[in-house]
């Protein structure tokens, strides 16, 4: 009985499949394996059934694109029986669909292999001679396949050895068509622009055609990334094959060079790199034994050295500093105008015969450098013990007051705080656009203000003035205030100390000082509420995006019995007329209270001016305790469907872009809501992102 409901259900699985049926007969085949397999004496007697059945629903699982199910099946027929050719046949085939011809292959020989050897050591034995044949028809085919596949032989072209040339080319290929014979030579050149060097260098074996368009065209060579860990004389050989190169150009000038060289071939690819007559527009160079005092020797040492330093106009650098050295590369880097520099490491060099000469040079040269844009940012494995301060004699010098853009990060300026010419260097800045600090010990928002221009001395001034009795006198300097131009401020603290309520409070000059802002980034700073407040009004004509998050010393109500008048006003946000982004991202104090406070603020306003709406591009409300109901509340959702019900005029808040990543209080469905109605353009909702309190970068 078992038997016969065994062969009517592999009889039916049959018909689906020939009726195309394919998933009711998946589950035919299935429902009658499983019966089968239920039973292990059923599932002796009836081994050829269950073979057939295994093959019959790998070929239903092929047809419906299931290939890895299929080949389980495939596996498991050869695993019940290993001398049938059923499981063999089927599962090459479907290793073949797959793609994986050498697999294939083996397996093949394999059941080949089993079946010989059986059939040899049991005359008696019982096979189908047709499916041994297949077998092995399909094992040639599989062959054939994979030599077509391995026809084509490259020659593997090693980055240390030189160039070969176009004569001793070997590639040995079936004709084909060379692209290169039918495009526009100017969509070649595009192409292969889009490669890095060292697969452009192995290009030139590929043809003679395509190692002339290569040779003869420098502009590809233009920007430079060579591999990390490269040795000098892989470096030799590729400058050597970009001289050659060059060569058919007018200028032999290369825009950006990209320079990590092994550590044991640090000092000889310096001296190979200045050796040659090349010329840089901007370098990055990475050394780990070697230091800066190094650099500048090696600059020094060699004709051609000098010149091609002395070019160099964009300069990034991740090199050990040596005491003073940093400030005699800007003097030594003439046409220098942007610096990057990445300090991991501090060297001293006893008894330093170059130390004195550059100082008498510093000392001498009273002249300002070209310098534009100065990054300095010390990373945690710099040696804090040394006490010393990078770029602290150009500071003391006066060599940077052209800078645009100044980042100083991680540095630890607590020693010299309270030197005069520290704060004297920010007054000099004269020229100065963004300014970056973030995580430098010692320094503030409070002390950023009072060194970032000179209302100080005009406040002295004017006491002088009016406790003199003449005006005019002589020994009374005039002293005019100047504001400073800075337009993007980013400011990140080490520690935020407790607001001080005795503490002074600058001076309404000392804002107006800052007046020009456009981007006010100050995450995790120790500025207060009432400081935050004036530095808003004061920069309310251009200030376009801010940033306060994590600010501890600012203040949001968020309950209704909170009784404190230290709250941020969102009112002073309505004479900022061109703010497009807002950052109030992990603030404690901060809650659907404060959301609802917000948006009866703005409803108000919004009436009281007449005005449809106010729309903001980006509100960043990540890592607060906000819900649904606080959204809600803030776009007032409810009241405005109640005003339009009785015909009256619904202002509202549009917000392109609200993030709120990392509130667990919120879902997706208010979200939705919230876009479908027009508060909303797009949104962040990212629940199990970390806080992020790194280094920005702008």
């Amino acid at each position: 009985m078992d038997r016969q409901l065994v062969d009517q259900g592999l009889k039916t699985g049959i018909e689906l499949f020939k009726q195309k049926e394919y998933r009711r007969c998946y589950k035919a085949f299935t429902s009658t394996i499983n019966f089968i397999e239920n039973d292990p004496d059923l599932a002796v007697s009836c081994l050829s059934q269950l073979i057939s059945l295994l093959d019959c629903r790998a070929a239903c699982l092929e047809k419906l694109d299931q290939l890895n199910m299929a080949l389980k099946d495939g596996l498991r027929m050869i695993k019940r029986e290993n001398y049938n050719c059923k499981g063999y046949l089927r599962t090459c085939k479907i290793l073949d669909l797959q793609g994986k011809i050498s697999e294939a292959l083996s397996t093949a020989r394999e059941g080949i292999s089993i079946i010989e050897t059986k059939k040899d050591q049991n005359n008696q034995f019982r096979y189908s001679k047709l499916l041994l044949e297949q077998l092995k028809q399909l094992k040639n085919t599989l062959k054939t396949k994979l030599d077509k596949k391995n026809k084509l032989h490259f020659k593997v072209l090693k980055f240390d050895t030189p160039v070969p040339s176009t004569k001793k080319l070997r590639l040995v290929t079936s004709p084909t068509i060379d692209p290169s014979t039918y495009l526009p030579i100017e969509l070649v050149k595009l192409i292969f622009s889009l490669l890095d060097f060292s697969d452009m260098y192995a290009c030139l074996l590929v043809s003679t055609k395509w190692n002339s368009i290569i040779s003869s065209s420098p502009e590809l060579f233009q920007n430079l990334q060579l591999k990390t860990q490269l040795s000098n004389k892989a470096l030799n050989n590729c400058l050597n094959f970009l001289i050659k190169t060059l060569k058919s150009s007018n200028s032999k000038e290369i825009e950006y060079l990209r320079l990590k060289p092994k550590r044991s071939d640090e000092k000889s690819s310096l001296n190979t790199l200045s050796s040659k007559p090349l010329l840089i527009n901007a370098l990055e160079i990475y050394l780990q034994n070697l230091t800066l005092r190094d650099l500048l020797i090696c600059r020094l040492s060699s004709k051609n050295g000098t010149r091609l330093f002395s070019n160099i106009v964009h300069l990034r650098l991740s090199v050990p500093l040596t005491r003073n050295y940093e400030s005699f590369l800007i003097q030594q880097f003439s046409c220098l105008e942007t610096l990057e520099y990445s300090i991991g490491d501090y060297k001293r060099v006893p008894g330093d015969k170059y130390l004195a000469r550059f100082t008498e040079q510093v000392e001498l040269a009273a002249t300002k450098s070209s310098l534009k844009t100065l990054s300095v940012i010390v990373l945690p494995s710099y040696n804090s013990i040394t006490k010393h301060i990078p770029f602290s004699l150009a500071f003391q010098k006066n060599m940077l007051s052209n800078l645009t853009s100044l980042t100083l990060t991680g540095i630890d300026f607590s020693p010299v705080i309270d030197e005069p010419w520290l704060g004297q260097f920010f007054k000099s800045l004269s020229n100065l656009v963004t300014l970056n600090l973030q995580f430098n010990k010692g320094m503030n928002f409070a002390w950023l203000l009072r060194n970032i221009s000179n209302y100080q001395e005009v406040l002295q001034y004017n006491d002088l003035i009016n406790n003199s009795s003449d005006a005019n006198e002589p020994s009374i300097t005039p002293v005019l205030f100047h504001s400073c131009p800075v337009k993007v401020l980013v400011m990140r603290e080490c520690s935020v100390p407790a607001l001080n309520v005795q503490s002074p409070t600058p001076s309404l000059l000392a804002y107006d000082s800052l007046k020009q802002l456009t981007h006010l980034d100050l995450y995790g700073s120790s500025i207060s509420t009432r400081e935050l407040s004036n530095l808003i009004f004061h920069c309310s004509h251009t200030l376009t995006s801010l940033s306060i998050g994590n600010c501890l010393n600012v203040s949001f109500p968020n309950d209704v019995f909170d009784s404190r008048s230290n709250h941020f006003d969102v009112n002073v946000l309505f004479h900022v007329p061109n703010l497009e982004k807002l950052y109030f991202n992990q603030i404690s104090t901060f809650n659907d209270y404060t959301l609802k406070c917000f948006g009866e603020t703005i409803l108000t306003r919004l009436e009281q001016y007449s005005l449809p709406q106010l729309r903001w591009k980006v509100l960043d409300l990540s890592f607060n305790k906000i819900s649904n109901t606080g959204l809600y509340n803030l776009f007032q959702v409810s009241k405005r469907q109640h005003l339009r019900l009785i015909n009256q005029k619904a202002p509202k808040l549009v917000i392109e872009f609200l993030i709120i990543d990392g509130c667990h209080g919120t879902d997706e469905s208010t979200l939705t809501y919230l876009k479908s109605q027009g508060y909303i353009s797009k949104y962040s909702c990212i629940y199990n992102k970390d806080t992020w309190n790194g280094v920005t970068v702008i």
